[in-house]
């Protein structure tokens, strides 16, 4: 007997397990993604806030930076990211300070940023 037209059972099944598991593919990828963007946005943002700090400092007069640690646990849009400065006066030489930046992300990933400060005498 000679079939004409329609699908067996057996093959809607498996054509319908094969798009089911094609989907679940293509939704891990997006996941997988979206993560991604997710971590790369928050490690802009965390460059960008130790960039701005760095430029701040470079900005104050000369002899007004106190030497030591201060960690600001910022707000509003950087809620939940936290930014520590290092100040190490005369390092590596007189005159010269090392300032070391340190955000944290609130997905938990650091970021740190070092430049040397040159004082004029």
């Amino acid at each position: 007997m000679k079939r004409d037209h329609g699908f067996t059972l057996i093959e809607v099944l498996i054509a319908t397990a094969v798009i089911v598991v094609a989907m679940a593919a293509i939704a891990t990828m997006a996941l997988t993604a979206l993560r991604g963007v997710e971590r790369n946005g928050e490690r802009t943002a965390a460059v960008s806030l130790a960039q701005s700090r760095i430029e701040w400092l470079r900005s104050r007069p000369s002899g007004s930076l106190d030497a030591g640690s201060t960690v600001e646990e910022l707000t509003g849009p950087f809620a939940g990211y936290d930014r520590t400065t290092t100040i190490e006066p005369d390092t590596p030489r007189a005159g010269v300070e090392q300032v070391t930046i340190t955000v944290a992300t609130p997905s938990g990933q650091t970021i740190r940023l070092a430049t040397l400060i040159g004082r004029n005498q």
